[in-house]
């Protein structure tokens, strides 16, 4: 799927927080599992821009940049 011009994601992915934060893939694994923890979600539910940035304390607009 491609992603179109002025379309936001909404899904953070284990790459898009190594990009974010410059951590290793593992350790960007182990956040995405710790986020999911925290707001009781189920293994296929997937993690949002915002829970990322909830559970960071990065302002969203800055983190939607580094991924678009």
């Amino acid at each position: 799927m491609k992603n179109f011009e002025g379309t936001l994601r909404l899904c953070i992915h284990t790459k898009d927080v190594v990009v974010i934060t410059g951590y290793s893939e593992g350790y960007s694994r182990r956040i995405i599992r710790e986020i999911k923890a925290k707001y009781n979600k189920e293994p296929q539910h997937a993690v949002t821009i915002t829970d990322l940035c909830e559970y960071l304390g990065l302002k969203e607009e800055e983190v939607r940049k580094r991924i678009h």
